[in-house]
């Protein structure tokens, strides 16, 4: 196909490159009102199509909305300089008034229109010579494509561990999230004695050798030794030795020492994990921190950290992990859904207790806001893996599990 012609869409980004990078056009014109003069908007399409590796001509038509009788012959008079068998509109995103337009130019113009239909997965022929017909599309975009459409850049995640070092973790994630779920209380006692005993001080080697009793500002901390056969048991310590008056251990690797020393981290891992091997998502990514302006910004913008993000087709879960929850995590996850997600983003709140029952006004406000919770029993990875498959159904009826699951 040579051209296409698309309607800019200032509220849903991602619609103005499903047309293009479908289709592959060797030309794409964007009609669009006096917004479309900001080099932001231009420039987050520029950045994605770079990024997705497509090249195409652009061109940029700025109309009046004020009369949809013009913006036809506008788009009449354009539609004279191509060949109109070579050329196409996609009305999926812009202005109503924008679609009014193509409707009046239809009635005379046999020019093809398309329409994405996100429950087919598909664009359909909706007038023109092809009305009826079903064009798939195969949407997959990267974390660092969906944040550079939306005009924002991804600066890193994982912790900044590298995927390498996660994919240790992994296995790791299930068996300690039920160590510290089981008893938060005996975990929150072993991070205070492991942050003192893994220090370089009691590092000999490979190997820690820490007093059973240590004596700190806030008082003596006890080697918690019911944790310590555990985290043994499970692979995540690799040697304990212990008598009297000491404790020795060596770490199944160098990295999993900081993760040990932290709770909500394995909430965040043990999602991720969960959301992997669900088979729902084509990626997903944890403690993603994103810059709210490219590059390009004149002043440094502000930055966020998302801790899940999971991306299915055009939909995308932000999964905000808390230990204790806050109106003030609830506005966050809010603001960074709204800004960088699709119309098919959905926010997550995950907690450990169940916050409807230990702070149903905080339950309730998520309500108001549109944002789901995952915490307390629904972290049981039966439940877990239905409650993600119901989420992605809101933009894909079609979505199952790749795991047994009975």
């Amino acid at each position: 196909m040579l051209t296409l012609i698309e309607l800019f869409d200032c509220q849903e980004p991602v619609f103005n490159l499903l047309g293009p990078l479908t289709l592959k056009p060797v030309r794409t014109v964007y009609f669009g009102d006096s917004r479309l003069q900001s080099k932001a908007y231009r420039n987050s399409v520029v950045r994605t199509l770079r990024l997705c590796d497509f090249n195409t001509e652009l061109a940029w038509e700025i109309c009046s909305f004020r009369n949809p009788g013009r913006i036809t012959l506008r788009l009449a008079s354009f539609l004279k300089t191509c060949d109109v068998k070579n050329c196409m509109i996609d009305i999926t995103g812009g202005e109503d008034i924008l679609m009014l337009a193509v409707g009046i130019l239809c009635a005379v113009s046999p020019v093809n229109v398309i329409l994405y239909k996100p429950e087919l997965s598909s664009f359909i022929y909706v007038c023109g010579p092809l009305t009826g017909r079903k064009l798939p599309v195969r949407a997959q975009f990267s974390l660092t494509q969906m944040f550079a459409m939306a005009g924002g850049k991804v600066l890193r995640n994982g912790h900044g561990s590298d995927e390498d070092c996660i994919a240790k973790l992994m296995p790791f994630s299930s068996p300690v999230f039920s160590l510290i779920t089981k008893d938060q209380g005996k975990w929150n006692c072993f991070m205070r004695y492991f942050q003192q005993a893994s220090k370089e001080t009691y590092r000999n080697g490979p190997e820690y050798v820490a007093p059973m009793q240590i004596f700190t500002g806030q008082g003596m901390l006890r080697c918690p030794l019911e944790v310590f056969f555990s985290l043994r048991e499970i692979g995540a310590i690799a040697d304990l030795r212990l008598n009297l008056h000491e404790c020795a251990f060596t770490l199944a690797f160098p990295e999993i020492r900081r993760y040990l020393a932290d709770a909500g981290v394995w909430l965040e891992l043990y999602l991720c994990n969960a959301m992997r091997k669900s088979g729902l998502f084509e990626s997903v990514s944890t403690s993603v921190v994103v810059r709210w302006e490219n590059d390009d910004a004149p002043v440094r913008a502000p930055e966020n950290e998302v801790d899940v993000i999971g991306l299915s087709g055009i939909g995308q879960l932000f999964i905000s992990c808390k230990l204790n929850p806050d109106v003030h995590a609830l506005n966050e996850l809010a603001a960074v859904t709204s800004h960088f997600g699709s119309c098919y983003a959905v926010p997550v709140l995950a907690a450990m207790r169940d916050v409807r029952k230990t702070n149903p006004a905080l339950a309730l406000r998520a309500a108001e806001m549109g944002i789901r919770l995952i915490c307390g029993e629904e972290l049981k990875e039966k439940i877990l893996m239905d409650r993600l498959c119901g989420l992605v159904r809101q933009w894909n009826p079609s979505a199952t599990l790749a795991v047994n699951n009975s």
